[in-house]
């Protein structure tokens, strides 16, 4: 007897909580009525149509605020405000019900949002939707615009070969982490870029973006879509600092070696210089095995100057004892940096004459005349 009472009371519970739901939000303030009516019922994990043949439309852009690129980690980090516009045919309501208010802000949480994703994210575990916490504006047509606050850290792998002066190419690729194309429209909202608000970083500058959208069409799924956006950063390097630093001492050194071919080998002076000339490089050399980076499958030309910079040289022996009979000056400096090490010095003048080969990493020879 006491299981068929409880039967009964349970359909009554439920028409007590509808009402009690329309109770009280009629004793509350016009926009607390509103909040009221339109939550009383609302399911924030149901994608917000009526008809679930219909699809949603998700359009957004980027208010670009702060940027950074480590070559290190192969990381463009992003910060950004990111505002996100779709229609919620959940949240409509008639102004003259509730003193003609057209609008009102809800909490992000308790709304319907796009799990837009990035791809291509630096750090693959947690959360993957880049939406985060914010405030949004609905309008009575059922119109929701949210601008949240993000960071993203997106891979990629830097070209050095035109160190300082290198030009970076970085992407993102961004899409719905779980809805079909059918289900989730993505689309960019104007230019999807927007630099006026960004801060200066002192490293680098974004010379262009570009946005294209891909279908999605893949080979496993003929008959389903699976939509993203690809947006491409182009930044380039503020060499200003790197030019004092490394350029234009290798410039220095580069005429100071050529100068030294045109002093007379008589000079005593010229001794000197060369030895001067011989530390200097070596130190730059040290220097910039730590300034240079090296990451990537392309190594700067600076580099391959540097370790592969070779003076004038004879074509075979013969050659080279008809110049040291003739008294002329020659120096050879060669660095290769593999795993078998070469390290030729040769320098001949007319009172003396010294020749130091290093062959591989065992093999010494010396001699000197």
């Amino acid at each position: 007897m006491e299981l068929y009472v409880t039967l009964l009371h349970l359909p009554c519970s439920s028409a007590d909580s509808d009402s009690d739901c329309s109770k009280q939000s009629s004793s509350k303030s016009q926009i607390a009525r509103l909040k009221k009516d339109l939550m009383c019922d609302y399911d924030s994990t149901i994608r917000p149509v009526i008809n679930e043949a219909n699809g949603t439309t998700v359009s957004f852009r980027m208010l670009l605020k702060y940027f950074t690129y480590d070559v290190a980690s192969s990381t463009l980090a992003l910060d950004m405000w990111m505002p996100t516009f779709w229609k919620d045919q959940h949240l409509q309501w008639k102004p003259k019900d509730y003193e003609n208010i057209t609008r009102i802000n809800f909490n992000s949480y308790s709304l319907w949002t796009p799990d837009l994703s990035v791809y291509n994210r630096a750090e693959q575990g947690g959360d993957p939707s880049a939406f985060s916490y914010t405030y949004c504006a609905v309008t009575s047509t059922g119109n929701v615009l949210c601008v949240p606050s993000v960071h993203i850290d997106a891979l990629c792998v830097p070209d050095l070969s035109r160190y300082p002066y290198d030009v970076q190419s970085c992407s993102l690729r961004m899409g719905s982490w779980v809805y079909k194309g059918e289900e989730l429209d993505i689309q960019i909202y104007g230019s999807v870029v927007n630099t006026d608000e960004l801060e200066p970083n002192g490293e680098w500058e974004i010379l262009n973006t570009t946005a294209k959208r891909h279908p999605g069409n893949h080979a496993c799924c003929p008959n389903t879509t699976y939509p993203s956006i690809e947006i491409l950063f182009q930044i380039g390097r503020l060499s200003g600092a790197h030019a004092a630093s490394v350029v234009i001492p290798t410039i220095v050194g580069m005429i100071l070696t050529f100068t030294l071919l045109f002093i007379s080998p008589l000079n005593q002076e010229r001794m000197v210089l060369c030895y001067v000339n011989l530390i200097v490089q070596f130190m730059h050399v040290q220097y910039m095995s730590w300034q240079v980076p090296l990451k990537g499958d392309q190594i700067p030309l600076l580099r391959k100057y540097k370790y592969n910079r070779s003076g004038r040289r004879g074509t075979s022996a013969s050659e080279r004892e008809s110049e040291n009979e003739r008294g002329i000056a020659e120096g050879e400096i060669q660095y290769k940096f593999s795993l078998d090490v070469t390290i030729k010095f040769q320098y001949v003048d007319s009172c003396h004459m010294a020749k130091f080969t290093k062959t591989g990493l065992g093999d010494n020879n010396a001699r000197v005349l």
